[in-house]
């Protein structure tokens, strides 16, 4: 049984190494699926640390109130700061890069595109739940999903009404 914590461990450090890598790749791949302007590439960049700041705040508050904790080693303040720049990479790029495509060329999709996603969100938060165990966190109230799809609505839209603030602010210039 201790065999095969190790090796959950051990791939979760692994993953935890791959993941910026993944989310620069997931950047890249918006980038070329949406081609934008410079000026909405250096927004999304620009705006990124909303998403990892907004990630974080309420990632706090759920610890805070008990509906889940961390349990995975190298945590800074009891946060795994690298899984923060990763959201913060792919949420606060990629994401607004494919609303503003989707926004542009794409009107039709842009509503199904900005409701669905924090139900996809929150699908892949609880396959990861899965898949870990309590390897990487802990589950400390049923009512996890409720403040977990609550806190990734807020990132997401946040990202979102962040951009768009400042979308608004450098054309008015």
């Amino acid at each position: 049984m201790s065999e095969f914590i190790v090796q959950i461990m051990d791939t979760i450090t692994v993953f935890r190494f791959i993941l910026p890598l993944v989310a620069i790749s997931i950047i890249f791949f918006a980038i070329k699926l949406t081609k934008p302007p410079r000026e909405f590439l250096y927004l999304a960049l620009s705006i990124s640390w909303v998403a990892g700041f907004l990630n974080l705040l309420v990632d706090i508050i759920q610890q805070y109130y008990g509906f889940w904790h961390y349990t995975v080693g190298s945590l800074i303040f009891g946060f795994p700061i690298d899984l923060y720049i990763s959201v913060s990479l792919v949420v606060g790029v990629a994401f607004p890069l494919v609303y503003w495509w989707l926004k542009s060329l794409h009107k039709k999709f842009v509503t199904l595109f900005v409701f669905v996603l924090p139900f996809y969100f929150l699908l892949q938060d609880y396959v990861a739940i899965s898949v870990t165990g309590n390897a990487v966190i802990t589950l400390d109230s049923p009512y996890w999903w409720i403040a977990d799809f609550f806190s990734l609505s807020v990132i997401l839209y946040g990202t979102l009404i962040a951009f768009n603030l400042f979308f608004l602010a450098r054309t008015k210039n």
